[in-house]
């Protein structure tokens, strides 16, 4: 084999080392806003994760306070989505179908049942406000407005 194509396949392994290295830090290491993070960036979070996890006393991840943070961003970033998820729906239903005039029932109904589910889901876990989950009153609709979710969640 050519020297090229060992090359080649020495630099896929590689990033695809690194890729699955990216999916397995946990999102609190991550930087927020950011596009394209660099190699030695990941490299670096996996090391100061690692780091972390031979430093903490704790052998069960059950009480673990940072496998319990780590699930809690997971809870919060699966609500966010799912908030977005039920926005756009609302959206899609009052602008591209044009089913706000004289049938804005139906967004009602299907943003109601929408916010059934998810505060089945939320059940008692901490959960984003309401004015995020929305996102800011100016880029509502009028029927989003009047169907702005009901937070029922205790802190903790």
């Amino acid at each position: 084999m050519s020297h090229r194509i060992i090359e080649k396949r020495r630099r896929d392994r590689m990033n695809n080392c690194l890729a699955d290295l990216n999916r397995l830090l946990p999102t609190a290491y991550l930087k927020k806003g950011r596009g394209r993070i660099e190699k030695t960036e990941i490299i670096e979070m996996a090391i100061k994760h690692l780091k972390h996890l031979q430093a903490h006393p704790c052998r069960d991840p059950g009480p673990c306070e940072v496998a319990q943070r780590i699930e809690t961003d997971h809870q919060v970033q699966f609500r966010l989505g799912f908030q977005e998820c039920m926005s756009e729906a609302a959206r899609f239903l009052v602008e591209t179908e044009s089913l706000y005039s004289g049938r804005e029932d139906i967004c009602l109904r299907l943003v109601a049942h929408l916010q059934k589910h998810f505060d089945k889901l939320a059940g008692s876990a901490t959960c984003p406000s309401e004015e995020q989950s929305m996102g800011p009153p100016e880029e509502m609709t009028p029927i989003m407005k009047a169907a702005r979710p009901i937070t029922r969640c205790s802190s903790g």
